[in-house]
């Protein structure tokens, strides 16, 4: 006979009651949830970095748009900034704000009164995520302050070719001061031309053209010589887009402080009457008519002058006309007096000084 096999019995766990197959279970359900977990660790370490490299590209973005503020407004204030600094200047420019600052460094060229400062301009960027902490970065540069860019040459400068000064007239280039600044005492020329200068009175007299080393002096021998001597770009002065403190309107200078000598521009032709009476720079692009009772204490510039027949009126500092050189013909018939003022003068060529940028001397902090 051939034996048969027995029936195999399954083996029981007394202690668990459980199969093998529901060991398997219970350990693929732990390892799918530390496979997620795992995962999940992953993914969150993933965004982080994406996040902060995220940040980091903003960051530098910003910075890269705060250095472009910096240096437009280190542009900004140098083409447009008149006068010696005294506080800073502030430029929005973009999404973002420039403040520039002037300090003094040094006398460079005493004679030529050219001074040296080092300028700084701050560009910041806000990021709407840290209010308080903006991207900034800040651009410096040295640069030459022409101080007083119009030479003192004469109380009354003319470019035209010939000027005939008539009938009543009192011109002095000598220094009428008092002794009101270092430079007190400085005397120049009565009238500075290129060209035929003459005068005519009546027979009684009383007028006259002084001034030391002497009355009038052919300063130029040609209308760029004239221009060049003044030492500003008249284009630009006088160009709609540039800015000008007081552009066709006039300060109350009663309101001023006295040392202010503010510059105003006109427009194109302008009359000058006495309630235009003032102090400071005063800009004419075009003709300048002057009425009666007209003064005005510092510097005149003036692309032409009109009829002054039988006005009284009255300069002290210098007036410096013809700057357009529109007529070849100067004639005033009429009563001025022109006193140089030294004092007057210098403050009021300060508030023309302007900027030379040094090339190559600017530097880029963080």
């Amino acid at each position: 006979m051939i034996p048969t096999a027995s029936p195999v019995e399954p083996i029981v766990h007394a202690s668990s009651g459980s199969t093998r197959e529901d060991d398997r279970g219970g350990f693929a359900f732990a390892f799918v949830v530390l496979v997620l977990f795992v995962i999940g660790v992953l993914g969150s370490a993933g965004y982080t970095v994406v996040k902060n490299e995220a940040d980091l590209a903003l960051g530098t973005d910003d910075a890269m748009e705060a250095s472009a503020v910096a240096r437009a407004g280190l542009a900004r204030y140098f083409g447009e900034h008149l006068g010696i600094p005294d506080d800073t200047a502030s430029y929005a420019i973009g999404s973002g704000t420039a403040e520039v600052s002037a300090r003094f460094i040094a006398e460079f060229d005493p004679t030529n009164e050219i001074d040296l400062y080092l300028v700084t301009s701050v560009g910041s960027v806000a990021d709407g995520r840290f209010e308080n902490t903006p991207a900034t970065r800040t651009i410096r540069q040295y640069a030459y302050l022409q101080r007083e860019p119009i030479a003192r040459q004469a109380v009354m400068q003319t470019s035209y070719s010939n000027v005939t000064i008539q009938y009543y007239y009192f011109i002095d280039g000598d220094d009428y001061s008092g002794g009101t600044c270092a430079e007190s005492g400085e005397n120049v020329y009565g009238v500075g031309h290129r060209g035929s200068f003459s005068t005519g009175y009546f027979s009684y007299g009383g007028s006259s053209v002084d001034g030391s080393p002497s009355a009038s002096a052919k300063l130029y021998n040609t209308w760029q010589e004239a221009y060049d001597s003044v030492g500003l770009r008249w284009d630009v002065l006088t160009d709609p887009d540039f800015p000008i403190e007081y552009d066709q309107t006039f300060p109350n200078f009663y309101t001023l402080p006295a040392d202010e000598y503010p510059v105003i521009r006109t427009t194109t032709n302008f009359t000058a009457t006495s309630s235009h009476s003032g102090r400071g720079v005063l800009i004419v692009p075009g003709t300048l008519t002057i009425g009666s009772s007209f003064s005005w204490d510092g510097i005149i510039l003036a692309g032409s002058v009109g009829d002054t027949s039988w006005k009284v009126w009255s300069v002290y500092g210098m007036m410096i006309v013809g700057m357009n050189n529109a007529d070849a013909t100067l004639t005033w018939s009429g009563i001025p007096i022109l006193y140089y003022d030294v004092c007057s003068a210098i403050s009021a060529s300060n508030s023309l000084a302007w900027f030379e940028p040094i090339e190559g001397s600017a530097w880029e902090e963080g």
